[in-house]
């Protein structure tokens, strides 16, 4: 006679290394699988219910830094003429420690936008939260934020920062506008613009971004380059491109002797765009993104600004 049972809960702590980790590195766009552990994400499969049953997970839409993001169903609804429908949401599920650091904040930020002046149009081009709920679980414990009171942590997915929250600096809601610029792109392509993901080794990822950054958008400023504590490892007196890593042995996960893109914004974006975009648009599009992806925080436009561009008024 056999019997099942769970696997044990992993400690909280993520591992250092690849080679202590639980699972094989994924190719795939998908959050790490490390971090499903105490304080971590929250298992979620098909059919799973929330909320106690009111909701029902049907399939996944993506993922975050901090949470999970699923399509469900709840209650069915009844049209005018007289047909039974299911209620489609969207169940944003954020990890457990996230979920005790910023769902208050994040829920606050919310109802502060719902409760606008009357004298204020609403927010039109937001979702807000129709429901807010707690959910056990064996890891057992949003990311909006006022802007005088920011968390201790940003909860922006890795390829979507900015290089003043890549470098650890003073940031507002400019980090916004790059990270939209990312998602333009990312929207139209269906592709990553920095195809940079978090697997425990901060260091090489921090590298592998600012180096993406460079070769696609041009130039780092100088002023990026004096934040970057290992910008010497890449860069000679005369910013001539270095490779630590094509000496590594080869054996070793960080190996890389081919790690150049040099490829521009305005080619990568023509590789991937839709057919259906021709150079015109496409030219309009990779203006707009330029826009949103300024080294300078300051010379980033507003969103107001943004809404303004004609490439958003055409049909």
């Amino acid at each position: 006679m056999s019997s099942s049972s769970p696997p044990p809960t992993p400690p909280a702590e993520v591992p250092k290394t690849i080679s202590d980790g639980r699972f094989k590195p994924s190719v795939f766009a998908c959050e790490w699988n490390e971090a499903y552990r105490p304080g971590g994400f929250h298992p979620i499969e098909f059919g799973s219910t929330l909320a106690g049953g009111k909701y029902r997970v049907i399939r996944k839409l993506g993922n975050g830094s901090y949470s999970t993001v699923w399509l469900g169903v709840s209650d069915r609804l009844t049209t005018s003429s007289g047909v039974s429908v299911p209620k489609y949401v969207t169940l944003e599920v954020m990890t457990a420690k996230q979920s005790l650091s910023s769902a208050s904040a994040e829920l606050r930020v919310a109802s502060a936008l719902s409760t606008q002046d009357e004298n204020v149009p609403p927010a039109t081009h937001i979702f807000l939260p129709i429901d807010h709920f707690d959910e056990g679980g064996p890891n057992d414990l949003g990311a909006a934020f006022f802007r005088d009171e920011p968390p201790a942590k940003i909860g922006t997915p890795f390829a979507l920062r900015a290089p003043e929250l890549i470098l650890n600096q003073k940031v507002d809601e400019k980090i916004d506008i790059w990270s939209f610029g990312c998602l333009v792109y990312e929207l139209i392509t269906n592709t990553q613009l920095f195809p940079a993901c978090g697997e425990g080794q901060e260091m090489k990822e921090v590298d592998d971004h600012l180096l993406a950054l460079n070769d696609i958008l041009g130039d780092l400023p100088s002023s990026i380059m004096a934040l970057w504590p290992r910008s010497g490892s890449w860069f000679g007196p005369d910013r001539e491109r270095l490779n630590p890593r094509a000496d590594l042995p080869t054996d070793n996960d960080r190996f890389n002797p081919k790690l150049f893109i040099n490829v521009s914004l305005e080619t990568v974006f023509g590789q991937n765009k839709p057919h259906d975009i021709d150079d015109a648009e496409s030219a309009v599009i990779v203006a707009l993104i330029r826009r949103t992806l300024n080294y300078d925080p300051w010379l980033r436009p507003t969103a107001e600004e943004l809404l303004e561009e004609p490439w958003f008024h055409t049909e």
